[in-house]
């Protein structure tokens, strides 16, 4: 019996073909693997947008809900009266009333006026560094708020819309929300939140 014939026929090893094939194979795995880790930080990206708008959307939900009666009274004054505004940053719609510190304490009596335009100036601000930090931010935002009364109660519905521009192109957000607040072409993105105070 010879036994170095016998063994050399029973080793079996990878053949080259079979190591190509797995390379390929494990190529492709990467591939898909290096796409998918694109997907994420673009989703990513988009989430942390989203967050931002919804911050700067109920920060002045807040501030309408805490003054009620001085929004109402100096913007929706009569049965069924409506009033509308857009903050952004490179729009001054208000400057820090004097009555109120630069830390936000009044410092004497703070007319409703006084009120109404702290809580425009603090939103106009928060919209403003929003999209001034580099690493995340909202590119060119736009806050725009409607106040509508209803009837003759001491309520009234609000709508904000929260608008940026984004770094990819897929189709304008006013074709969806019907909301024209901010700049329209297929980078526009929205945030819309209706409330009632």
């Amino acid at each position: 019996m010879n036994l170095t014939q016998g063994s050399a026929n029973d080793q079996a090893g990878f053949t080259l073909l079979e190591v190509l094939v797995t390379a390929v194979i494990l190529s492709v795995s990467l591939l898909g693997l290096i796409a998918l880790q694109g997907i994420a930080k673009f989703s990513s990206y988009e989430a942390r947008q989203r967050t931002l708008a919804v911050y700067a959307a109920s920060d002045i939900v807040e501030r309408l809900r805490i003054n009620k009666t001085p929004w109402i009274d100096q913007h929706l004054n009569s049965s069924g009266a409506s009033w509308a505004v857009s903050v952004g940053k490179d729009q001054t719609v208000q400057t820090k009333p004097t009555c109120i510190n630069d830390n936000g304490i009044t410092t004497a009596s703070c007319s409703y006026a006084d009120l109404v335009n702290n809580d425009l100036y603090s939103w106009q601000q928060l919209l403003s560094n929003a999209a001034s930090n580099a690493s995340s931010t909202l590119i060119d935002p736009v806050g725009c708020l409607s106040l509508s009364r209803i009837n003759s109660q001491s309520a009234a519905t609000a709508t904000i819309v929260i608008s940026w521009q984004d770094r990819e192109s897929i189709r304008d957000a006013a074709e969806t929300t019907g909301q024209t607040c901010g700049t329209a072409d297929a980078k526009h993105r929205q945030f819309v939140l209706s409330t009632t105070l």
